[in-house]
């Protein structure tokens, strides 16, 4: 038996067919703008209805004849009244009214620009997205959950160079979860650049990151370092990631005075870059000690960004072993890593634990 739905008006003939049966049926209610009755009427329950205020829904359901016969059964069923309703039924529970689902009152070609524009997450036409091989690392004196943690970072960043975000967004009951209490595992601390934002780079979520940014990624300053120190004694943070960047303008900057002659005074207290310099600078006169300064200029700066992540990933590490009791001390790992902004990657530089095993700490 064959039912029809009424409404008030006919729906529009649709001619953009690239969606799911389910989206299709979503979007024909949305269209409708009315309300529906899913009991056949009489004179249509034997035959397709000629009247032009009914709905057929072999006139908006268009399945290629390629398509696969799973997807041509879900056609078929989402082609009747109680299709239409079990439509309904899931856009609902989802939480997502019609309009949120689909933008009503826009046309396909304006929906589909839109959905070009937004290039982050699963938004992405898939056509864009490229796909690379898993980087899979071993992270050599890290605990094991340490190093679980540290390849969920390192496959989020691949995601985040494939344009396939898939963790970076947040909802409502997210944010009401969180308001009760955060409990991140790990630390990043980065530079403020607003090019590397650790979130988009690891593809994390709402409570997932504790950040902390200064410029030049810093750890020598006290806010930054009493930041990270707090993560870790008060929070439970277990991974620590000191995470410099490519073309970075505070690296930049003490290069160009060091090579100048004026980064190696004291800080000057009227000054606050200079301060910065100054606590860069060990890392430059390290590079150039290491014979880099023959180097192009841009290659050298990227050989002190490296070298800057691995002297405050050293900072940390001393810091935390100065402070936290032994027991702690081998469950937290510090990792250096620099963010490349012309690719998207992050390169792990080098992995610190701050303490010894726990198999090798002396039981009293």
């Amino acid at each position: 038996m064959r039912g029809s739905l009424q409404t008030g008006r006919k729906l529009p003939f649709v001619t953009h067919v690239r969606r799911s049966p389910l989206q299709q049926c979503v979007r024909a209610a949305q269209d409708s703008g009315s309300s529906y009755r899913s009991t056949p009427s009489a004179e249509t329950a034997d035959s397709p209805s000629s009247s032009p205020s009914q709905y057929r829904p072999q006139q908006f359901v268009e399945i290629s004849s390629a398509a696969p016969a799973k997807q041509q059964e879900a056609a078929s069923f989402l082609g009747t009244p109680q299709g239409v309703a079990a439509a309904l039924a899931v856009a609902g529970v989802a939480g997502l009214g019609l309009k949120a689902l689909f933008g009503r009152g826009s046309s396909a070609p304006e929906r589909t620009a839109r959905q070009d524009d937004n290039t982050v997450g699963k938004d992405r036409p898939k056509e864009n997205i490229v796909h690379r091989p898993r980087r899979t690392m071993a992270f050599t004196g890290a605990t094991p959950s340490n190093a679980a943690e540290l390849q969920e970072l390192i496959d989020g960043n691949q995601r985040f160079v494939e344009g396939n975000l898939q963790n970076c967004k947040a909802d409502n009951k997210l944010v009401k979860q969180l308001a009760a209490g955060q409990a991140p595992k790990t630390v990043v601390l980065a530079c403020s650049d607003s090019r590397s934002p650790p979130e988009l780079l690891f593809d994390k979520g709402l409570g997932d990151l504790f950040v902390v940014r200064v410029a030049g990624n810093l750890a020598a300053g006290p806010h930054a370092a009493g930041s990270v120190l707090f993560a870790v004694a008060q929070l439970k943070s277990r991974v620590i990631v000191v995470l410099g960047h490519t073309k970075c303008g505070a690296i930049s900057a003490t290069v160009d005075a060091y090579k100048a002659g004026k980064s190696s005074g004291p800080p000057d207290a009227k000054d606050p870059i200079s301060s910065l310099v100054a606590d860069i600078h060990p890392a430059v006169h390290s590079c150039h000690s290491h014979g880099h300064s023959g180097k192009d200029d841009a290659t050298f700066k990227d050989e002190v960004v490296k070298e800057n992540s691995k002297a405050s990933a050293r900072s940390v590490v001393k810091l935390l072993a100065d402070k936290l009791p032994a027991e702690t001390q081998a469950e937290v790992t510090v990792v250096a890593a620099v963010y490349n902004i012309e690719h998207g990657g992050v390169d792990i530089l080098e992995v610190m634990p701050v303490g010894a095993p726990r198999s090798t700490i002396p039981r009293p």
